[in-house]
């Protein structure tokens, strides 16, 4: 992203609303995390409402990028899996649950125009990773992918479901990776779940 002055409000409206939540942050605590007028901010945006629609699109497209990144240097659809893992996990855990919560409740027209950008929203995204498990001999070939696909992206909505796994008892990255890695060995091969032991044990039971 280049240095200019509105992406810049961007990349500070991002942290900032991962730190507190969208609802708690003002146009003025922007401008004073950066020192910069008010009005430089409206020039820029017509209200918080393009903010906020700005810095979850522009989330969402690195993400993205990201993603399109991890697949093209993965050795196999497994190794895929566990560095979407832990990008996710981590992502979540550093996520305050009020940016979710807010978007909702208060930005719900923006929220539905960023939906496709969202990782667990983006059907389109994953599809091939279904098809490419099966082309490898990862995932079972019995399986429907486009049921397989959409089923995908509800266990990682629910993985963000702060009411089933309250923050206070669990840390975003273990239910990531604890409910996510169940569901795929349901889907795969005898050689995917060896893969995927083998994968684990190296990573997280040493």
């Amino acid at each position: 992203m280049e240095n200019g002055i509105k992406e810049r409000i961007i990349e500070e409206t991002c942290s900032l609303f991962t730190r507190y939540g969208i609802r708690a942050v003002t146009m003025d605590t922007i401008a004073s995390q950066m020192g910069i007028s008010k009005r430089t901010i409206y020039e820029n945006f017509c209200d918080k409402d393009d903010l906020v629609l700005s810095v979850m699109t522009w989330m969402g497209t690195e993400n993205m990028k990201t993603i399109k990144k991890l697949e093209e240097e993965s050795e196999t659809v497994i190794h895929l899996s566990f560095k979407v893992i832990e990008m996710v996990g981590s992502m979540m855990e550093r996520f305050n649950p009020l940016i979710f919560e807010d978007l909702r409740k208060y930005h719900h027209l923006v929220e539905k125009n960023t939906e496709r950008l969202r990782i667990q929203d983006n059907i389109a995204l994953s599809r091939p990773f279904v098809t490419r498990g099966i082309r490898e001999g990862f995932f079972r070939p019995d399986i429907n992918p486009d049921l397989i696909n959409r089923a995908l992206h509800a266990v990682f909505q629910l993985t963000g479901d702060f009411n089933h796994f309250p923050r206070e008892l669990f840390r975003r990255d273990e239910v990531v990776r604890s409910v996510y890695l169940n569901y795929l060995r349901g889907i795969s091969t005898r050689a995917g779940i060896e893969l995927i032991d083998k994968i684990e044990t190296e990573t997280y039971k040493h």
